[in-house]
């Protein structure tokens, strides 16, 4: 860890007071909500200060049509507003989005139908937008823009836009294309809203041969209308992945990502920076995951020796010792004289599923099982915090473990920035049963370290026999943890109960 040699006294008292010890939590409330209701697949819908929705199928079918609830809840978990819609019960949940006010979701059937539903959370106004895609469009992602949902999509290996506006339904579909590439070769990997411009960056790979790739960029308006379109790799050998945008000043973008020497997209083997002005770079550079000093840190001391080694024996060789992660990235924060970036480490994993079938063996019917590879999660690890200067050199690194944290089947941030002044940032996150929090000062200083004693999810008394929870960061310094026990507790008139709980933590 860089240390500042002129470290004040107060800093220096305050990291041995704090660092490392317990800090406070305590259960502001908990309500717990029957699961034997009529509803199933409960999900709720976290929109900070204003509250959440939980939103419930309901478990029997009328003339063919189910039903779809959303309750409102406030800050101190009170239920105060409820909608609903009846969908076609062959429409699923396709694609989900949460922006700061609404939450927009994309029910889809196998034959392209589909219903754009839109809740706004302030006063629970429904939008719902009926269409339909060809049967073989496939899609992904939902990104919000103004009165637009843009949508990635696309037909066989023929990639496009999709954007609907929910208010009137209005629908454009957009071509992505680049002369002289054939779609096929051409992959939509990421929407991103910059909210600075008011645009929203569609980030393209196309691939050149089977060693080569490069990223394009696309930006679309608030009226579904495409700006402009331009090259982010000019003159850069690596394959760039992973890849998003933090805007700054006089149109400047921070482009941060992970990369690969070969054009593999499962395979990354450090990180990607890039200061540029549209197509234009201040700056690009390459380093390698083992280039920060403490990157595998978040490791036990036998397996983090065990990796040192085989780098040392590679590099003995003249050999380049690899090691892959895909990094999800948080906006960059702008210094005064340098960049600090956020990063969390993840790899996807999978399981192998059985599947039973009877075939002819020898004249013979029999029962035999075959298996299938099947994806179970993305399994974070660890977090990145480091600084650049204003050239993108790497000045510090620090890393903590995110381990503990749950499998999710999508991106997700875990830590969240809970507080930043001019001299120093607090991040705070969940890991386990456990609420931690950590803050750094600006030469890499760790000013504190708190961790929460073990969140027990549950009241006096109860014995859980089986919990899925969740612990997520709220707003301000509260947490939410939310999910579904089933309780035994013999002084409670309910000794046996199954319910979904919901708990608001504060932590300090």
């Amino acid at each position: 860890m860089y240390i500042n040699s002129r470290l004040s006294l107060i800093t220096i008292l305050s990291f041995f007071l704090f660092s490392n010890t317990y800090a406070q939590v305590s259960y502001e409330k908990r309500i717990e909500l029957e699961l034997d209701d009529g509803f199933v697949n409960e999900k709720l819908l976290e929109f900070g200060e204003l509250g959440f929705l939980l939103r419930a199928l309901s478990k029997e079918k009328t003339n063919g049509q189910e039903e779809w609830k959303y309750d409102k809840y406030n800050t101190n978990l009170e239920k105060v507003g409820s909608t609903s819609l009846m969908l076609d019960k062959k429409l699923n949940v396709d694609e989900s989005l949460i922006t700061k006010e609404r939450t927009h979701t994309l029910f889809k059937d196998k034959k392209g139908n589909f219903r754009l539903v839109t809740i706004d959370v302030k006063d629970l106004k429904v939008s719902d937008i009926k269409g339909s895609f060809l049967k073989k469009v496939w899609t992904k992602q939902l990104a919000a823009l103004g009165d637009y949902v843009y949508l990635i999509a696309g037909i066989r290996k023929e990639p496009f836009i999709y954007a609907i506006n929910w208010k009137t339904g209005d629908k454009k579909l957009i071509p992505v294309s680049f002369r002289g590439f054939n779609p096929k070769n051409t992959t939509l990997d990421k929407l991103q809203v910059i909210r600075e411009s008011n645009e929203i960056y569609l980030f393209v790979t196309v691939k050149e041969n089977k060693r080569n790739s490069r990223v394009h960029v696309l930006s679309f308006d608030d009226a579904g209308n495409q700006k402009e379109s331009f090259e982010l790799t000019k003159g850069i050998d690596n394959n760039i992945m992973d890849v998003s945008a933090s805007s700054f000043k006089n149109d400047l973008n921070f482009y941060v990502g992970t990369y690969s020497e070969k054009y593999i997209s499962s395979v990354s083997e450090g990180l990607f920076l890039c200061l540029a002005q549209k197509e234009n770079p201040q700056f690009i550079k390459f380093y390698k995951y083992l280039d920060l000093e403490n990157f595998l840190n978040y490791l036990p001391k036998k397996k983090k020796e065990k990796i040192e080694k085989k780098k040392e024996k590679k590099e003995g060789k003249g050999k380049d010792f690899k090691i892959n992660y895909r990094i999800a990235a948080h906006n960059v924060i702008e210094l005064d004289d340098g960049y600090l970036f956020l990063g969390e480490a993840y790899y996807p994993t999978y399981r192998s599923e059985p599947i039973p079938e009877t075939i002819m063996i020898n004249g013979r019917m029999q029962n035999v099982t075959r298996y299938r590879t099947v994806f179970d999660g993305y399994q974070y690890t660890h977090a990145i915090l480091a600084k650049f200067n204003k050239e993108g050199v790497l000045i510090w690194d620090e890393i903590f473990s995110l381990y503990d944290a749950k499998k999710t089947f999508f991106i997700k941030e875990h830590v969240a920035i809970a507080q930043q002044t001019q001299n120093s940032v607090k991040l705070i996150y969940a890991s386990g049963n456990y609420i931690q929090s950590k803050s750094f000062d600006f030469d890499g200083n760790t000013l504190n370290d708190f961790k929460s004693e073990k969140i027990e999810p549950k009241l006096s008394g109860d014995k859980t026999k089986r919990t899925y929870s969740n612990i997520d960061f709220w707003y301000k310094n509260y947490f939410i943890a939310y999910g579904s026990q089933k309780i035994k507790n013999k002084s409670a008139a309910d000794k046996k109960r199954l319910v979904y709980f919901i708990s608001k933590i504060s932590f300090e």
